[in-house]
């Protein structure tokens, strides 16, 4: 009984952090194509939602969500990998609705040597923005009024992309 409970529990851990892309996944994410891409997060438990191609230089992209429920669009976090065919660009960004997930990234940033060096606030909204030599990271926070309750839920969006992206696509 023992070793069946202990075999429960270890399979219940896989599970539950199989969602668990680490900044360093994520960040190879970008390295890879569409196709690696989603073989890699359909692995990891993710689900294809969408996709679109991009018009008039805009980016393509794939959408993808964990634990996405199946009454409505609700889920634990969302992936979107935006790619060209026509450059190098590529950008991934992850929404999670967790405060210890979005701290455990972000903990995970600055241990990378990344500095924040962008912040600002604007109703219902704080944007940072962490750099490190290559990469850059852009964190959205913003809280929501639920559309069916009176509650409120924020959530954490994380923007990766190359320096030279952000400077060309964002930078003031």
């Amino acid at each position: 009984m023992k070793i069946l409970f202990t075999l429960l529990l270890f399979g219940l851990s896989i599970t539950s952090n199989s969602q668990n892309l680490t900044v360093e996944e994520i960040l190879s994410l970008r390295k890879k194509d569409i196709a690696n891409v989603e073989e890699h997060l359909t692995a990891k438990g993710w689900m294809f939602l969408s996709s679109e191609e991009g018009k008039d230089g805009d980016l393509n992209y794939a959408d993808f969500a964990y634990n996405k429920s199946t009454y409505n669009d609700n889920a634990d976090s969302f992936l979107s990998y935006f790619y060209s065919e026509t450059s190098v660009i590529t950008r991934i960004k992850l929404q999670i609705h967790s405060p210890a997930k979005y701290n455990a990234y972000l903990a995970r940033i600055k241990s990378l040597g990344c500095k924040l060096i962008d912040s600002n606030v604007s109703e219902s909204l704080i944007e940072k923005v962490y750099q490190g030599a290559t990469t850059t990271f852009r964190i959205t926070i913003e809280t929501k009024k639920s559309e069916y309750e009176s509650s409120s839920y924020t959530s954490y969006r994380i923007l990766i992309m190359a320096n030279s992206d952000y400077e060309l696509s964002y930078a003031g």
